[in-house]
């Protein structure tokens, strides 16, 4: 299959799946505010009010993670996908049976011990899906954001099979008290996979992680001898953030002199930067970083990205050398 037809396949997919979930949605909005005669009569006891609340943030979030997944697979980082196994294919088979789920929730909002039987289905189906993906390297499963949401979804799956064994009469209050901590937990824990950045509270005083670190500055010039002073500048300084703890990416001394030694279009070293921004942890600007329009595009895209910009060594954070 070419880029395009996977992408195509993908998008397809992606929009049936988000018609599916908003069809889920609309069932279940309908079951909570009208009555059997279809007139409006909101249930507003408490109980049904929490399911329903249960209901649509497990649909939003499942929705969010499962689109990020396949953007990030598909489309930011294609090598990624698991071809060995048709990792395709059991994509579409995961986002099928939760879209099936979804609708099975919306008609149970009323039915509370089915609610939450068809419920553990959907975060044991998820914890599937999750383990397929990287076979046969089963080690795999337990990296990055997989292990998370298979932990949350454990932390529901869990308690509430126990009490459902043996103390059913604390059933409902198991199941609402391991969910929200489910739901309190899939975003500060994957903020970073959801949104690009590092999850901080609004208070924290907390330094930011910073491991790797883009070198934006100026390069261009109609001088050949100001381009080495340049590429010079960025060397010097990446030689001392590498002494100091940091890893580096400095665009400067990755194509350093391909202007005259390589065919690529300026435009391609550019987006190539760019993409590699995305990568970095923070953004350490040279003096001469105002001489370039590259480098103070760069430096946007890094706020826009909510990535720490440092100006000057001595604002750099502290970082233990012997830091994995």
């Amino acid at each position: 299959m070419n880029g395009n037809a996977l992408k195509n396949s993908v998008e397809t997919l992606k929009i049936l799946y988000m018609v599916v979930a908003g069809l889920a949605l609309t069932s279940g909005l309908e079951h909570f505010v009208l009555n059997d005669k279809g007139e409006f009569e909101m249930k507003l006891s408490t109980i049904e009010f929490v399911f329903f609340i249960i209901f649509v943030t497990t649909v939003v979030r499942f929705v969010h993670g499962a689109m990020r997944a396949f953007d990030r697979s598909y489309s930011e980082q294609p090598n990624r996908i698991n071809w060995r196994i048709y990792q395709p294919l059991w994509d579409f088979l995961g986002l099928g049976m939760e879209a099936f789920f979804f609708f099975i929730l919306a008609y149970s909002l009323d039915d509370h011990p089915h609610f939450i039987q068809y419920y553990s289905w959907l975060l044991i189906v998820d914890i599937i899906w999750l383990c397929i993906i990287p076979l046969p390297h089963i080690k795999q499963v337990w990296t990055e954001h997989s292990k998370w949401w298979i932990l949350a979804n454990l932390i529901v799956l869990i308690p509430t099979w126990a009490t459902w064994m043996w103390f059913p009469t604390g059933l409902l209050q198991v199941f609402i008290g391991t969910v929200i901590i489910h739901t309190i937990m899939d975003y500060p824990k994957n903020w970073e996979f959801y949104f690009g950045r590092p999850f901080r509270l609004p208070w924290s005083t907390q330094q930011p992680h910073v491991e790797i670190l883009f070198v934006a500055g100026a390069y261009m010039n109609k001088d050949s001898n100001e381009i080495n002073k340049n590429i010079h500048l960025a060397e010097q300084h990446s030689i001392e953030l590498w002494n100091r703890g940091y890893k580096v990416f400095c665009p400067h001394l990755n194509t350093s002199h391909f202007e005259v030694k390589a065919n690529a279009e300026e435009k391609a070293y550019k987006e190539f930067d760019m993409k590699m921004l995305q990568y970095c942890d923070a953004v350490f600007a040279l003096p001469n970083w105002q001489n370039s329009t590259g480098a103070k595009a760069e430096i946007e895209e890094a706020k826009q990205l909510g990535k720490p910009i440092f100006y000057s060594l001595d604002k750099l954070p502290a970082r233990d050398k012997e830091q994995p």
